[in-house]
């Protein structure tokens, strides 16, 4: 099980931003922004085995806005049915955005937009291909669902070579 939870006031934010600013994952701006001023807190849960349980307890003492971030962008099987804590996590949000493509930096702004509007966003990050599973889950909550206009993401991984 691995949940990392993020507020206002959190060192790890701050040194996240300044890792962030000018690299590849300017993109999550927005959003550590938004948690840094204080708008919203943020749950990553990156492992699929962690239990409805122990995502219920690690958003217990969370102040709302709230995003649940999913993080399956990495090559392993991330389906809704993958994750032992979907129906939880489904259950807890008010909406919902299923991102299965690259980041862009207006992705995440409208993430925060949501997360501010519903309070409770859950954020799925997930492969292209599972990106549609998502979105049936997520039905009730009415997703945003980006997908890659051609092509899979994450690219196909091939062993020794570099992306």
């Amino acid at each position: 099980m691995s949940i990392i939870t993020l507020a206002a006031g959190d060192q790890r934010t701050t040194l996240g931003i300044r890792a962030l600013a000018h690299g590849e994952g300017a993109f999550m701006l927005p959003l550590l922004g938004a948690i840094q001023c204080g708008l919203l807190s943020l749950v990553i849960v990156s492992g699929r085995e962690t239990s409805p349980s122990a995502l219920r307890r690690a958003l217990d003492g969370v102040r709302e806005p709230a995003v649940v971030m999913l993080d399956g962008d990495d090559y392993r099987p991330g389906a809704p049915a993958d994750w032992r804590c979907t129906r939880a996590a489904l259950a807890w949000a008010r909406v919902a955005v299923v991102h299965g493509t690259a980041g862009a930096r207006v992705h995440y702004e409208a993430a925060v937009m949501a997360a501010v509007a519903k309070e409770r966003l859950l954020l799925v990050h997930c492969a292209s291909g599972e990106a549609a599973a998502w979105a049936e889950a997520a039905a009730h909550l009415c997703p945003l669902v980006v997908v890659p206009e051609r092509g899979p993401h994450p690219l196909p991984f091939h062993a020794g070579t570099v992306q």
